[in-house]
């Protein structure tokens, strides 16, 4: 499954209107969702109810060899393959249905069955096969609320489940969708389990304790916690150096060499406590990704510094669409799905085809309005005429505004801008507005101090433009601006070098078939003949 599709930059002019959209187009396999532009390489998707998720919740992620992703949530388990969610849910007359529907834990074992933890109603495991679900009683467990709180897999096949309620429990295969049972740390309220790659597993539970565990050895049962912290064990991550332990508490990390265990905190400036650090998930080699209460976290574990912060959108310019990470899935080099607390979010870290420049919450925030009429990129200068914002630069990433103003007749003439040409030989550029028509002089042109020429109609004077409304403008082969306006025919206006100026108008005339047919002109532009 590929969840980023071909990407394609489009600018869509309509003629009768030309009005000019810039559009961030990002085609997730026809699936529909927000995106936001956090910089110039991360966006995120978010996935929401409207797409087809069953549930807000994302408790967990997996992705089967298949390419499908499987998602818990507190109403269900869904599974996307790139297009459509699709949700599986406890049916009380069918008992191949999943046995309920609150899902707290996955996983994908070496036989390709996806394994299920419940909160209260035990383990399930969903045979793509049969494409029915077993469902299996803890053996060991006497509480009808029992609560999965982990599952993993050892390199025999052996699945090991923590219970918040009946401790650990070993499932061990021994003929065709049968297992043996045994349960170890009875009784124990476990929270987190990990089985690392020198083949221990390392459990946590609810009041701090860390135990390590050698399932091959006979001492099994007399293990004693390796490790205390102040409260609730979430999650472990293991490197040759360090066991990362998250906690209600927030982040520990345990020194294996130096047997030291110390508190981190995440964000050093204090202005983000950590609340919780529920979910670990290599990033690369030397770094992970950190989901917590208070947002995500990418962390340099040799350096133990934080390389990038994200945090619920609506604390920041961009960013996710919930602060509280439960859940991250890495699916490619580039690509991470994060589930959070309201939402699925997908994190595109890809050289991007398109930077989306706007206002607001989308994208680069370089615009003072997101209704574009025009674009003209001028060198590494990019200017863009809006509908009420009037003219837009961007230059060295840093936007400048000019807008009309009426006290100075400097300014630029109108607030709609819908048309932007260049005079290469002059090196003017003019600016169609709904008020008059500018120009500016790019030899002198400072964008701090900004000197615009207007020319508007004068109903006295022949030697000026039809009419303010401009719809469109062009430049022909001998370098004479051509106008269009909204009611009042066409111009043509003549610039010298010396700004001599002279302006031919252009109207319908009811007695001559030669005449422009219409006095309402909606676009204006020039062919290889140099006809208009």
């Amino acid at each position: 499954m590929k969840l980023i599709e071909n990407k394609f930059l489009i600018l869509i002019g309509h003629c009768s209107q030309h009005v000019l959209f810039l559009i961030l187009l990002q085609f997730t396999l026809n699936s529909y969702c927000q995106e936001i532009v956090v910089d110039d390489n991360l966006r995120i998707k978010y996935f929401t109810l409207e797409d087809g998720l069953s549930q807000v919740s994302i408790n967990d992620l997996l992705m089967d060899k298949s390419g499908f992703v499987w998602i818990a949530t507190e109403d269900g388990l869904n599974r996307f393959d790139g297009k459509k969610f699709k949700y599986f849910k406890h049916s009380e007359t069918d008992s191949m249905t999943i046995s309920g529907n609150s899902i707290n834990k996955l996983l994908v074992d070496k036989t390709e069955k996806i394994w299920i933890g419940t909160v209260g109603n035990d383990l399930n495991y969903y045979d793509k096969n049969s494409e029915i679900f077993n469902r299996i009683k803890l053996k060991y467990s006497q509480n009808e609320n029992e609560i999965i709180s982990a599952i993993v897999e050892d390199e025999s096949g052996t699945i090991w489940v923590t219970s918040q309620i009946s401790g650990l429990h070993q499932l061990k295969p021994f003929k065709q969708n049968m297992f043996t049972q045994k349960n170890y740390l009875p009784n124990q309220f476990l929270t987190a389990l990990y089985y690392s790659s020198d083949n221990k597993l390392w459990v946590g539970d609810l009041v701090g304790q860390v135990y390590q565990i050698d399932p091959f050895d006979v001492q099994f049962l007399q293990t004693k916690p390796q490790l205390n912290v102040t409260s609730r064990v979430r999650a472990f991550y293991l490197t040759d150096q360090y066991l990362f332990i998250g906690s209600n508490n927030g982040l520990y990390i345990y020194d294996l060499k130096n047997k030291k265990l110390q508190l981190y905190e995440l964000d050093k400036k204090g202005n983000h406590s950590t609340k919780f650090v529920s979910v670990f998930k290599k990033a690369t080699e030397s770094s992970i990704w950190i989901g917590t209460g208070s947002g995500l976290y990418l962390f340099d574990w040799k350096n133990m510094n934080v390389l990038q912060r994200f945090d619920n959108f609506e604390k920041s310019d961009g960013g996710l669409s919930n602060s509280t990470v439960l859940s991250i899935l890495k699916i490619s080099d580039h690509q991470t799905i994060v589930g959070t607390a309201k939402y699925l979010n997908l994190l595109d870290f890809s050289d991007p085809y398109f930077k989306n420049i706007s206002k607001d919450q989308k994208g680069a925030h370089l615009l003072n309005d997101n209704i574009v009429f025009s674009i003209f990129k001028e060198g590494s200068d990019l200017w863009v005429g809006t509908s009420d914002g009037g003219l837009n630069l961007i230059r060295e990433g840093k936007p400048y505004y000019f807008r009309e103003d009426k006290n100075n007749p400097n300014s630029i003439s109108g607030m709609v801008v819908r048309a932007i040409v260049k005079d290469e030989i002059n090196q003017r550029l003019w600016f169609a507005t709904t008020r008059g028509l500018s120009m500016i002089d790019l030899n002198v042109f400072d964008p701090k101090h900004p000197k615009f020429t207007v020319y508007h109609h004068d109903l006295n004077d022949l030697n000026t433009i039809n009419d303010d409304f401009l719809k469109d403008i062009v430049l022909d082969k001998n370098n004479n601006l051509w106008g269009a306006t909204n009611g009042k025919g066409i111009f043509r206006l003549e610039l010298s070098s010396q700004n001599k100026l002279k302006i031919i108008r252009y109207k319908n005339q009811k007695d001559n078939p030669n005449s422009l047919k219409n006095d309402i002109v909606q676009c204006i532009k020039v062919d290889k003949e140099n006809n208009i």
